[in-house]
């Protein structure tokens, strides 16, 4: 009787050391779940550029090198060469090729959007690969497009040649900023990015007087070819910068 009561009493020592392990080990992970939960909240002085000294463009220049900002720079100087002689010289093209106006502004829209829906896999292409090469390579693409434009016949191939130009153009968004942000230091990033957006906008000025002034000294209604081909050109170096560029 005595053995029998001793067996229970141990069984339900151990039943309730069982049931205390167990509420032992749910209550630890509930603890440690709670703590990945909680936001780490860093003090002001611990944040990134924070409290740090100044750093003035010709300082970050000078000790990260000028050579990624001049040609990420040139790079948007030259980019919308291509966009803004087709917008001028639209009604060169129009009698050239055949089409009308309207079709040659549609067909501007639907190249800003090949630009947005290249730019994923891009950024795929730029998180595997040398983001230098992948810049390369892209504007390698976009300056073959473009030479290959100035050669075109009738609108169907246009039309091609646009779309594959806003692909060529789509390597901007995933491979620039993310070039800049991790080449120079953060107190100098805004100086750093205020550069290449002013290239970019003189690009934008320069453009048009290199459309029409090209144009208008191969004259006639294909002087529109000439300005492609240079633009081309112009592009080969952007490709060879490029490659000097280093990789952070």
């Amino acid at each position: 009787m005595n053995d029998n009561a001793d067996a229970s009493a141990a069984d339900d020592h151990s039943a309730a050391a069982l049931t205390a392990a167990v509420l032992d080990e749910e209550a630890r992970r509930q603890a440690t779940q709670a703590q990945r939960r909680q936001e780490t909240v860093l003090p002001d002085d611990l944040l990134p550029g924070v409290g740090g000294e100044p750093v003035s463009l010709r300082e970050a220049l000078r000790r990260e090198g000028w050579r990624t900002a001049l040609v990420i720079g040139l790079m948007g100087f030259v980019g919308d060469f291509d966009n803004t002689a087709v917008s001028v010289l639209a009604p060169d093209i129009s009698e050239s090729l055949g089409v009308s106006r309207g079709t040659i502004v549609v067909l501007g829209v639907m190249s800003t959007a090949m630009f947005l829906l290249g730019s994923a896999p891009i950024s795929t292409l730029a998180d595997r690969y040398p983001r230098k090469y992948v810049a390369a390579g892209s504007v390698a693409f976009w300056s073959v497009v473009v030479l290959l434009t100035a050669g075109v016949r009738n609108g169907f191939q246009f039309f091609v040649a646009r779309l594959a130009g806003g692909v060529g153009h789509s390597y901007q968004l995933p491979v620039n900023s993310p070039l800049l942000i991790d080449t120079y230091p953060i107190e100098a990033r805004s100086r750093v990015f205020a550069l290449t957006g002013f290239m970019s906008m003189i690009g934008l000025v320069v453009a048009p007087v290199f459309a029409g002034g090209v144009a208008e000294l191969a004259g006639g209604d294909e002087g529109w070819r000439w300005v492609l081909a240079l633009t081309a050109l112009l592009a080969v170096a952007l490709v060879l910068g490029a490659l000097t560029v280093n990789e952070p």
